[in-house]
């Protein structure tokens, strides 16, 4: 399991242009916590002004671009001898979400195309698929899912990594199955996450090929959560989650069992202050081998 830890990185200016027929709300402001994919620029849409979309049947299509230009002082992210560059994207997408009386279903599909101004080894071509629903099973309990497959880059500024010439490619296919029931003042939710890493060998500097494949592996979450309503606007909540990580090598390059599992447990309130603000206040604890 990798461990982020801080590097010299002076991360840049970033500018983003919407064109039109943007999504709804947020748009590809997704945080998959996986290496080298970093969270996108959030473009928000105030109520009166958000686009309708085009309508296709029972569902509701909302395509769009957007382009952004960012500024990096230390593209490879080094101690010294820093080289700068402008990095520029084009990220199109779509996504159909249903508007059926009962149950959900939602695709999107997206991609991050960036550009390096004058380190183009550097360029990527980042894809997306998405799909997420609900299904009303009763009144107030419904089963929830996602499926997903990633096509990413790992970024240069992740140091548990052998970094080759280009950026190393890998996939991310994942999923998830919940259900969630609410008994008066008492909600009651369970759900289990899976998630599969693939990744491509590198080329180095010297032209040595760079063995990732005991990187690939599987990563797992089940969690089970209980909350219980005791005002309109606050609700007590307590959590619990188990992790396990299964590398399909049992030793890696150096010699190493990664393998990993642990659990954590969160407890705390959430709560209503305005219309318009919620938030909650919660103390986690956490185990891992």
């Amino acid at each position: 399991m990798g461990i982020r830890r801080s590097t010299i990185q002076r991360s840049a200016i970033s500018l983003s242009y919407l064109l039109l027929l943007s999504l709804p709300g947020v748009s590809l402001a997704q945080n998959y916590d996986n290496p080298g994919l970093g969270e996108l620029p959030v473009v928000a849409h105030p109520q009166d002004f958000k686009p309708l979309g085009i309508r296709a049947g029972g569902f509701m299509l909302h395509p769009g671009v957007q382009l952004a230009a960012e500024f990096n002082d230390n593209v490879f992210y080094t101690a010294e001898d820093e080289i700068n560059d402008t990095i520029w994207h084009i990220r199109p997408y779509i996504t159909a979400q249903s508007n059926w009386s009962r149950h959900s279903f939602n695709i999107r599909l997206a991609a991050d195309i960036a550009r390096y101004q004058d380190r183009g080894v550097l360029d990527y071509e980042d894809y997306f698929f998405l799909i997420n629903g609900q299904v009303d099973v009763r009144n107030r309990s419904f089963m929830s899912y996602t499926l997903d497959y990633m096509n990413l880059h790992e970024s240069r500024n992740n140091r548990s990594a052998e970094q080759g010439i280009e950026p190393t490619r890998y996939n991310m296919f994942g999923g998830s199955l919940g259900y969630d029931h609410t008994f008066n003042r008492v909600s009651l939710g369970a759900r289990y996450t899976l998630r599969k890493l693939d990744f491509d060998n590198a080329h180095g500097l010297d032209g040595v090929v760079i063995d990732n494949q005991d990187r690939d592996r599987d990563e797992s979450q089940f969690m089970l959560r209980a909350g219980y309503q005791f005002q309109t606007d606050k609700q007590a909540f307590l959590s619990v989650l188990s992790h396990r990580v299964n590398y399909d090598q049992p030793l890696d390059r150096n010699g190493l069992h990664r393998d990993s599992d642990g659990w954590s447990a969160n407890a705390g309130l959430v709560f209503t202050m305005t219309n318009l603000l919620t938030g909650d206040v919660y103390v986690s604890y956490h185990d891992q081998s």
